[in-house]
């Protein structure tokens, strides 16, 4: 294994919840070991650029973009530069360097999964949405928090247990998870959530890609 990733076991063997583990590391590489047996999810603990972070977080909550669509890949970028715009986002290099890393990482996703067509969401997120721990009912799934918390896993047994302790992928991290469409006969054994911010006066800004292919998702 390179010395660059690590696998943590998510959640203790069980029936029907085999592909437990998180395998993690500082390169993109690391994503397509989404197929490997026993791995339930992905995390590429990226260096991002620090305009995204930095530029996002100071960010009016207002001007942060919002999209949901069902696009070929060609139609990534404009679709953003449309959400951009009715956001109010005209901030170079900011707008830049979103449109440009979201479309990357959409690039790379369509690749992984083979997919011709992709569902995008790029969603400001003040409420507790989401917040219980789950199994997505999709194939695939990519998950990037460009601002606020990120994206939690559960390292127990969290559906009988609320206070089961539980890891984040940070803002910047870029998160491939399995959902109950996988083929083969493996389940999905990578519970995560959104955190809840509720109360907080967060605005978190996630931005989720699924496979064209697969159902219309249920967006959060």
């Amino acid at each position: 294994m390179d010395q660059s990733m690590t696998t943590i076991p998510a959640v203790p063997p069980q029936a029907g919840l085999r592909a437990a583990g998180i395998v993690q590391g500082t390169g993109p590489e690391v994503l397509h070991r989404i197929g490997t047996r026993g791995i339930g999810a992905a995390i590429w603990q990226r260096d991002w650029p620090q305009v995204l972070g930095a530029g996002l977080a100071a960010l009016p909550a207002a001007n942060l973009p919002e999209l949901r669509e069902t696009v070929r890949l060609e139609g990534v970028g404009p679709c953003l530069r449309e959400a951009c715009a009715a956001a109010g986002l005209v901030e170079e290099p900011l707008r830049a360097a979103l449109i440009a890393d979201v479309t990357a990482l959409a690039q790379m996703f369509a690749a992984i999964a083979g997919a011709q067509r992709l569902h995008l969401r790029l969603q400001a997120i003040r409420t507790n949405a989401c917040s219980r721990f789950h199994v997505d009912n999709l194939r695939l799934r990519m998950l990037c928090t460009y601002r606020g918390a990120g994206t939690e896993f559960a390292l127990g047994a969290p559906r009988s247990d609320p206070q089961a302790p539980v890891a984040d992928a940070p803002a910047g991290a870029v998160v491939l998870m399995r959902g109950t469409r996988w083929p083969g006969d493996e389940e999905p054994g990578v519970l995560h959530r959104s955190p809840p911010i509720a109360g907080s006066g967060q605005t978190r800004l996630l931005l989720v890609i699924d496979p064209g292919d697969d159902p219309e998702p249920h967006w959060h």
